[in-house]
Parts: structure tokens; sequence; C-alpha cells
């Protein structure tokens, strides 16, 4: 299947090139969806996430990775949110590298991201420009 391509890190990597196989012994896009997942009843359990498992997958890998994909496409950060606002109107998106799944570890729900998350991904981006900048002031690269 033809995977449609990522602009920068607006999007997420999950399945595309990992995969990943939890404790429950099944097969995952990422390492984290087994964690963000344990425990949860419902929809909330992540099963559109989740390629099944092993046998499940040699089965219709197909079929599996388009769903999976499908989902995975859903997390990137055009469509991500903090409480305040659209993650899609910031000014900063196409810089940001936050991990919608990772953040979720803290907000408690896949696509939003918590303030702190957000003030502090901008505060270490802005460091990362000031040290290349220092760097480069130097003639040194970074």
């Amino acid at each position: 299947m033809a995977h449609p391509e990522i602009a920068g890190n607006l999007g997420c990597d999950a399945g595309r090139r990992q995969i990943a196989l939890g404790t429950d012994g099944r097969l995952w896009g990422c390492f984290l969806f087994p964690h963000f997942f344990a425990g949860r009843r419902g929809e909330a359990r992540g099963t559109e996430y989740c390629y099944g498992d092993v046998d499940g997958f040699l089965a219709d890998p197909e079929g599996a990775e388009a769903r999976v994909l499908t989902a995975v496409a859903r997390l990137g950060m055009r469509n991500a949110r903090t409480p305040a606002s659209l993650c899609e109107t910031c000014g900063e998106i196409k810089k940001c590298w936050i991990c919608p799944l990772a953040a979720a570890f803290d907000s408690g729900r896949l696509g939003l991201i918590s303030v702190q998350t957000c003030l502090v991904a901008r505060r270490l981006r802005r460091e990362k420009e000031r040290l290349k900048m220092a760097f480069a002031a130097r003639g040194l690269r970074s």
C-alpha cells in the first residue's frame, strides 16, 4: 500500500516505519499505544490503532495496515489541540515535534496537548535555536 507522505513532523509515523509487539501479544504501530490503552475499556481500548495478534495480521496484512494507518493519520498535529486552541492555528506548527500520543499520557486524551507540554516544547525549540545561533557565531556547526 502506498503511504501518504507526512509533511515534516505534522503526522504520526506509527506503523509506517515501525511496528511494536505489546506484552498483550498484539501488534501496534508504536510501542506507546499498548501502554496508553492498557486497562482502558470500550472504545478507549484503541483497537483501531492495533493490527491485532500476529496470526490475524498475517491473515490480512493489507487490510490491517489500511485500517491502522487511517486511524493513525488522524493523530497528526493538524488534528491536535491544546485546551485553548487548535494546533493547526499555531504559527509554530511546522517546527513542532510533539508526539500527540506521548502528549496524551499527560493530557489523558489522544489529540489533546496539555498547556504545559506545549510551553515546554516551545521553550526547548527556542533554546535549540539560540544554541544553533551561538555555534554559528563561533563558526561551529551544530
